[in-house]
């Protein structure tokens, strides 16, 4: 935290000079334990203000904390916004700006809660804030297994989009495939990952979010296909990348519904298998 001690320290004498911030927490890696900061990791601060709008467009603020060379701002968690900054020495800082008059609802934000639950440590709060936070923290988040119609679900959007993305390389729409396997495609493993990772371990099991520290946290025969299943910017590429992502999702798709006892909707897996293996034989 040292190196960030400076901007940090102008943020709390910030706050004594303006009655627009409320409370400032700091979140992520900075506040835990588990996975703590490393010499690469950022700072996130949350802070509750009356005024989201000033901070955003504003940079007097910004400046009274240290020399920045690059800021943009973004929507975040509870309806708030976000400003990113990166400051001397590329120390990156992410501001959540989220207001102080809403706090019913942003204590029923899930993305609040689930970040909140995790870890936190308070900077400033004039506003008895801590209640709310302490409240969360005690009843954490769990996770929901999908119900087997929200099974089937994904498991039909992810072969329709092997399909979709057989045909965009055959028109030489390079650049969309490689998006829809390794983007579109690979929301939709993610999701098979969690799903098979908790049917296996249990809802408590930590998955973290997003594909965070999922080398840790999957199993390593999961892990060890990684490297297979992302594309080059080539047809041949793409079609091997889509065809090993195939092959994973569908081990896993198959092990969770035998776990879950879900129906697999073999035919969609048979069909485009079949589409696939068509194509790449007659290009």
């Amino acid at each position: 935290m040292n190196e960030y001690q400076s901007i940090l320290t102008g943020l709390i004498e910030l706050s004594k000079l303006t009655d627009q911030i409320k409370t400032g927490i700091i979140i992520g890696s900075r506040s835990r334990t588990q996975h703590p900061a490393d010499e690469y990791s950022d700072i996130d601060i949350i802070m509750l203000v009356d005024d989201i709008e000033h901070f955003i467009k504003s940079d007097e603020w910004l400046d009274s904390l240290g020399k920045y060379h690059i800021s943009f701002s973004e929507n975040t968690i509870a309806n708030g916004k976000e400003r990113r900054v990166v400051f001397d020495n590329a120390l990156d800082a992410d501001f959540l700006f989220l207001k102080a008059n809403d706090i019913d609802k942003i204590e029923k934000d899930k993305d609040f809660k689930e970040i909140i639950a995790r870890s936190y440590c308070i900077l400033f709060d004039k506003i008895g804030f801590d209640d709310v936070l302490r409240r969360i923290a005690l009843s954490p988040e769990q996770y929901f297994l999908l119900s087997e119609s929200e099974f089937v679900n994904i498991v039909n959007d992810f072969w329709f989009h092997s399909i979709w993305a057989a045909k965009k390389v055959l028109r030489g729409e390079l650049w969309v495939a490689k998006n829809c396997v390794d983007n579109y495609m690979k929301n939709i493993l993610l999701q098979m990952i969690e799903l098979f990772t908790h049917a296996v371990n249990g809802s408590s099991y930590d998955t973290w979010h997003c594909g965070r520290f999922i080398e840790q946290w999957a199993e390593p025969w999961i892990v060890k296909e990684f490297p297979n299943i992302f594309a080059g910017y080539s047809a041949n590429d793409i079609f091997r990348a889509l065809s090993k992502s195939m092959d994973l999702f569908r081990k896993l798709s198959v092990k969770t519904a035998e776990k879950l006892n879900y129906i697999y909707p073999n035919e969609a897996d048979m069909y485009a298998a079949n589409f696939l293996e068509s194509v790449k034989k007659f290009r």
